[in-house]
Protein backbone atom coordinates (compact mmCIF):
# COMPACT_ATOMS: atom_id res chain seq x y z
CA UNK A 1 0.00 0.00 0.00
CA UNK A 2 1.11 3.37 -0.39
CA UNK A 3 2.33 5.78 1.99
CA UNK A 4 -0.12 8.89 2.53
CA UNK A 5 1.35 12.44 2.44
CA UNK A 6 0.54 15.22 4.70
CA UNK A 7 0.46 18.54 3.48
CA UNK A 8 2.61 20.30 6.33
CA UNK A 9 2.01 24.26 5.33
CA UNK A 10 -2.13 23.86 5.76
CA UNK A 11 -2.54 21.16 8.17
CA UNK A 12 -2.94 21.98 11.80
CA UNK A 13 -0.73 20.98 14.87
CA UNK A 14 -3.65 18.03 16.02
CA UNK A 15 -3.36 16.40 12.09
CA UNK A 16 -0.12 16.58 12.13
CA UNK A 17 0.76 14.43 15.61
CA UNK A 18 -2.37 12.12 14.40
CA UNK A 19 -0.55 11.56 11.47
CA UNK A 20 1.73 9.75 13.80
CA UNK A 21 -1.16 6.91 13.92
CA UNK A 22 -1.46 6.26 10.27
CA UNK A 23 -0.87 2.82 9.31
CA UNK A 24 0.97 4.33 6.46
CA UNK A 25 2.88 6.88 7.39
CA UNK A 26 6.62 6.20 6.21
CA UNK A 27 9.20 6.03 9.44
CA UNK A 28 12.71 7.66 8.85
CA UNK A 29 13.80 6.41 12.73
CA UNK A 30 14.87 2.89 14.47
CA UNK A 31 12.15 1.94 16.85
CA UNK A 32 14.82 1.47 19.66
CA UNK A 33 14.86 5.25 19.87
CA UNK A 34 12.53 7.54 22.15
CA UNK A 35 12.12 10.35 19.87
CA UNK A 36 10.95 9.42 16.29
CA UNK A 37 10.87 10.99 12.64
CA UNK A 38 7.74 10.48 9.95
CA UNK A 39 8.02 11.58 6.74
CA UNK A 40 5.00 13.75 5.80
CA UNK A 41 5.42 14.97 2.46
CA UNK A 42 8.82 15.08 0.10
CA UNK A 43 8.96 18.04 1.27
CA UNK A 44 8.82 18.02 5.47
CA UNK A 45 9.07 15.40 8.06
CA UNK A 46 7.98 15.60 12.12
CA UNK A 47 10.41 14.49 14.42
CA UNK A 48 8.64 14.31 17.80
CA UNK A 49 9.00 12.75 21.41
CA UNK A 50 8.67 13.45 25.23
CA UNK A 51 12.58 13.86 24.58
CA UNK A 52 11.64 16.56 21.83
CA UNK A 53 11.99 20.08 22.99
CA UNK A 54 12.06 24.11 21.97
CA UNK A 55 15.69 24.21 22.56
CA UNK A 56 16.06 21.62 20.01
CA UNK A 57 13.73 23.67 17.33
CA UNK A 58 15.85 26.86 17.94
CA UNK A 59 19.10 25.41 17.97
CA UNK A 60 18.09 23.72 14.34
CA UNK A 61 16.71 27.52 13.26
CA UNK A 62 19.92 29.02 14.72
CA UNK A 63 22.65 27.01 12.77
CA UNK A 64 20.73 27.10 10.02
CA UNK A 65 21.11 30.61 9.86
CA UNK A 66 25.04 30.48 10.83
CA UNK A 67 26.04 28.22 8.96
CA UNK A 68 27.71 28.57 4.96
CA UNK A 69 25.07 26.47 3.36
CA UNK A 70 27.81 25.25 0.65
CA UNK A 71 30.29 23.95 3.27
CA UNK A 72 27.18 22.05 5.22
CA UNK A 73 23.52 21.74 4.90
CA UNK A 74 20.95 22.03 7.99
CA UNK A 75 17.04 21.43 7.78
CA UNK A 76 14.97 24.27 8.01
CA UNK A 77 12.31 24.43 10.70
CA UNK A 78 8.78 24.83 9.61
CA UNK A 79 7.15 25.34 13.00
CA UNK A 80 7.37 23.77 16.93
CA UNK A 81 4.69 22.72 19.18
CA UNK A 82 3.60 20.17 21.96
CA UNK A 83 0.91 18.16 22.48
CA UNK A 84 0.53 15.35 25.13
CA UNK A 85 3.71 16.31 27.10
CA UNK A 86 5.92 15.76 23.39
CA UNK A 87 7.74 18.09 21.35
CA UNK A 88 6.93 18.19 17.84
CA UNK A 89 9.80 19.89 15.20
CA UNK A 90 7.91 19.72 11.67
CA UNK A 91 11.46 20.29 8.93
CA UNK A 92 12.64 20.19 5.88
CA UNK A 93 12.60 16.86 4.49
CA UNK A 94 16.78 15.98 3.68
CA UNK A 95 16.70 13.28 0.99
CA UNK A 96 19.89 11.27 1.06
CA UNK A 97 21.61 8.03 2.87
CA UNK A 98 22.88 8.33 5.83
CA UNK A 99 26.51 7.73 6.37
CA UNK A 100 27.99 4.90 7.93
CA UNK A 101 30.26 4.34 10.43
CA UNK A 102 32.93 3.00 7.39
CA UNK A 103 32.67 4.95 4.51
CA UNK A 104 35.13 6.04 1.97
CA UNK A 105 37.89 7.93 3.41
CA UNK A 106 37.29 10.94 1.61
CA UNK A 107 33.55 11.85 3.60
CA UNK A 108 34.75 10.60 6.69
CA UNK A 109 37.58 13.58 6.02
CA UNK A 110 34.25 16.09 4.59
CA UNK A 111 32.57 15.32 8.01
CA UNK A 112 35.95 16.15 10.06
CA UNK A 113 35.90 19.59 7.76
CA UNK A 114 32.38 20.85 8.78
CA UNK A 115 33.16 19.87 12.52
CA UNK A 116 36.33 21.90 12.11
CA UNK A 117 34.36 24.88 10.18
CA UNK A 118 31.93 25.13 13.04
CA UNK A 119 34.30 25.56 15.60
CA UNK A 120 35.24 29.03 13.25
CA UNK A 121 31.29 30.05 14.82
CA UNK A 122 31.70 31.70 18.04
CA UNK A 123 29.04 32.74 20.65
CA UNK A 124 29.22 34.85 23.83
CA UNK A 125 26.98 33.18 26.23
CA UNK A 126 27.57 29.06 27.01
CA UNK A 127 24.76 26.87 26.26
CA UNK A 128 21.95 26.15 23.12
CA UNK A 129 22.65 27.75 19.74
CA UNK A 130 19.20 29.74 19.83
CA UNK A 131 19.23 30.31 24.23
CA UNK A 132 17.59 27.41 27.07
CA UNK A 133 18.55 25.02 29.08
CA UNK A 134 21.93 22.68 28.06
CA UNK A 135 21.52 19.14 27.19
CA UNK A 136 22.88 15.85 25.70
CA UNK A 137 25.43 13.21 26.60
CA UNK A 138 28.11 15.80 29.06
CA UNK A 139 25.28 16.66 30.88
CA UNK A 140 23.60 13.56 31.32
CA UNK A 141 20.40 12.89 29.98
CA UNK A 142 18.87 12.56 33.74
CA UNK A 143 20.54 15.12 35.91
CA UNK A 144 19.64 18.43 36.51
CA UNK A 145 19.92 20.33 33.09
CA UNK A 146 21.31 23.92 33.28
CA UNK A 147 20.14 27.62 31.92
CA UNK A 148 23.76 28.58 31.65
CA UNK A 149 24.36 32.36 31.57
CA UNK A 150 28.68 32.56 31.60
CA UNK A 151 31.43 30.59 31.62
CA UNK A 152 32.18 30.67 35.13
CA UNK A 153 28.58 29.39 36.24
CA UNK A 154 29.26 26.48 33.42
CA UNK A 155 32.48 25.66 35.59
CA UNK A 156 30.61 25.73 38.50
CA UNK A 157 27.63 23.69 37.39
CA UNK A 158 30.50 20.85 36.27
CA UNK A 159 32.90 21.52 39.34
CA UNK A 160 29.93 20.88 41.73
CA UNK A 161 28.90 17.94 40.61
CA UNK A 162 32.81 15.97 40.26
CA UNK A 163 33.29 13.48 42.73
CA UNK A 164 36.60 14.78 44.17
CA UNK A 165 34.95 18.14 45.22
CA UNK A 166 39.01 19.44 45.47
CA UNK A 167 39.27 18.90 41.70
CA UNK A 168 38.38 21.62 39.56
CA UNK A 169 38.05 22.07 36.06
CA UNK A 170 38.35 25.17 33.92
CA UNK A 171 37.45 26.27 30.85
CA UNK A 172 37.39 30.31 31.38
CA UNK A 173 40.27 30.74 28.94
CA UNK A 174 38.43 29.28 26.49
CA UNK A 175 36.35 30.94 23.63
CA UNK A 176 32.58 29.73 23.00
CA UNK A 177 32.05 28.05 19.49
CA UNK A 178 30.12 26.35 18.10
CA UNK A 179 29.76 22.36 18.77
CA UNK A 180 27.10 19.59 17.59
CA UNK A 181 28.04 17.28 20.40
CA UNK A 182 26.40 14.31 18.83
CA UNK A 183 28.06 13.20 16.06
CA UNK A 184 26.50 9.83 15.46
CA UNK A 185 26.78 8.09 12.03
CA UNK A 186 23.00 8.16 12.15
CA UNK A 187 23.05 12.36 11.59
CA UNK A 188 25.09 12.64 8.76
CA UNK A 189 23.77 12.33 5.77
CA UNK A 190 25.42 12.24 2.31
CA UNK A 191 22.33 14.27 0.28
CA UNK A 192 21.61 13.06 -3.77
CA UNK A 193 23.03 16.45 -5.10
CA UNK A 194 26.66 15.35 -3.07
CA UNK A 195 26.13 17.55 0.12
CA UNK A 196 26.78 16.94 3.93
CA UNK A 197 23.84 17.16 6.03
CA UNK A 198 23.96 17.49 10.01
CA UNK A 199 20.85 16.28 11.82
CA UNK A 200 19.80 16.18 15.42
CA UNK A 201 21.09 19.76 16.77
CA UNK A 202 19.55 18.94 20.24
CA UNK A 203 22.89 18.59 22.19
CA UNK A 204 24.14 21.58 20.14
CA UNK A 205 25.40 24.71 21.57
CA UNK A 206 28.26 27.53 21.95
CA UNK A 207 31.03 25.45 24.21
CA UNK A 208 34.40 25.09 24.24
CA UNK A 209 35.58 23.42 21.37
CA UNK A 210 37.21 20.61 23.63
CA UNK A 211 33.76 19.58 24.63
CA UNK A 212 33.18 18.05 20.93
CA UNK A 213 36.14 16.20 21.07
CA UNK A 214 35.30 15.25 24.14
CA UNK A 215 32.18 13.94 23.58
CA UNK A 216 33.42 12.17 20.41
CA UNK A 217 35.58 10.44 22.74
CA UNK A 218 32.87 9.29 25.10
CA UNK A 219 30.81 7.93 22.67
CA UNK A 220 34.36 6.07 20.88
CA UNK A 221 33.28 2.75 20.40
CA UNK A 222 29.76 2.71 21.58
CA UNK A 223 27.18 0.98 19.32
CA UNK A 224 25.14 3.16 16.25
CA UNK A 225 28.70 5.43 16.94
CA UNK A 226 32.00 6.28 14.45
CA UNK A 227 35.00 3.64 15.68
CA UNK A 228 38.24 4.54 16.98
CA UNK A 229 39.90 7.69 15.37
CA UNK A 230 37.23 7.88 12.38
CA UNK A 231 35.93 11.47 13.31
CA UNK A 232 38.03 14.06 15.30
CA UNK A 233 38.95 17.38 15.84
CA UNK A 234 42.00 18.60 13.92
CA UNK A 235 44.82 20.09 15.59
CA UNK A 236 44.06 20.14 19.68
CA UNK A 237 46.78 22.06 21.13
CA UNK A 238 48.32 20.50 23.97
CA UNK A 239 46.26 22.95 26.51
CA UNK A 240 43.55 22.08 24.78
CA UNK A 241 44.54 18.04 24.81
CA UNK A 242 44.90 17.93 28.96
CA UNK A 243 41.41 20.04 29.08
CA UNK A 244 39.43 16.97 26.49
CA UNK A 245 41.36 15.00 28.87
CA UNK A 246 40.62 16.38 32.54
CA UNK A 247 36.61 17.02 31.32
CA UNK A 248 36.32 13.40 30.02
CA UNK A 249 37.58 11.39 32.99
CA UNK A 250 35.88 13.91 35.00
CA UNK A 251 32.75 13.77 33.07
CA UNK A 252 32.50 10.19 32.94
CA UNK A 253 31.15 9.42 36.24
CA UNK A 254 28.22 11.56 35.82
CA UNK A 255 26.91 9.99 32.81
CA UNK A 256 24.10 7.65 33.89
CA UNK A 257 25.22 4.46 33.55
CA UNK A 258 22.03 3.14 31.39
CA UNK A 259 22.59 5.72 28.73
CA UNK A 260 26.11 4.89 28.18
CA UNK A 261 25.22 0.87 26.38
CA UNK A 262 27.47 -1.60 25.60
CA UNK A 263 30.75 0.68 26.90
CA UNK A 264 33.53 -1.86 26.64
CA UNK A 265 35.30 0.98 24.34
CA UNK A 266 34.62 3.39 27.61
CA UNK A 267 37.70 2.11 29.35
CA UNK A 268 40.30 2.80 26.86
CA UNK A 269 43.23 4.24 28.15
CA UNK A 270 43.71 7.86 27.49
CA UNK A 271 47.60 8.53 27.26
CA UNK A 272 48.36 11.54 29.53
CA UNK A 273 50.58 14.21 27.02
CA UNK A 274 53.59 14.50 28.52
CA UNK A 275 53.63 18.12 30.25
CA UNK A 276 56.20 20.84 30.80
CA UNK A 277 54.91 21.88 34.01
CA UNK A 278 54.99 25.99 33.34
CA UNK A 279 52.52 28.36 34.08
CA UNK A 280 50.96 28.17 30.45
CA UNK A 281 50.13 24.07 30.90
CA UNK A 282 46.97 23.49 31.81
CA UNK A 283 46.28 22.38 35.06
CA UNK A 284 44.43 20.75 37.89
CA UNK A 285 43.31 23.16 41.19
CA UNK A 286 43.61 21.89 44.09
CA UNK A 287 43.66 23.24 47.56
CA UNK A 288 46.12 21.97 50.20
CA UNK A 289 45.88 21.57 53.88
CA UNK A 290 47.64 24.61 54.38
CA UNK A 291 44.49 26.27 52.70
CA UNK A 292 46.87 27.16 49.87
CA UNK A 293 45.96 26.41 45.77
CA UNK A 294 47.74 23.75 44.02
CA UNK A 295 48.19 23.33 40.62
CA UNK A 296 48.61 20.39 39.70
CA UNK A 297 49.51 18.79 35.73
CA UNK A 298 46.89 17.11 34.39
Amino acid sequence: MASSVLDHKTASDDEIAAYRSNPNHTSLSEICYDNHVVKLSEEAVVKFGIGVKEEEAKSLKRAYELVGHDIVRVPFVYRFFIRAKQGYIVMEYMQGRVIKPVEEHGLIERIADILAYLTTIRGSIPGPLGGGVSSGILWSEHSEEPLLHSVEEMESWFNRRLRKADAKLRFRESALVMCHLDKAPRNSLLLEDGAICLLDWASAGFYPRVFEECAIRITRGLRDYFDEDAIKLRDLTEKEEVQTWGTKTKILPLIDENYLVETNELAESIVRPTLSHDSSSPMLERQGQDGAKILTAL
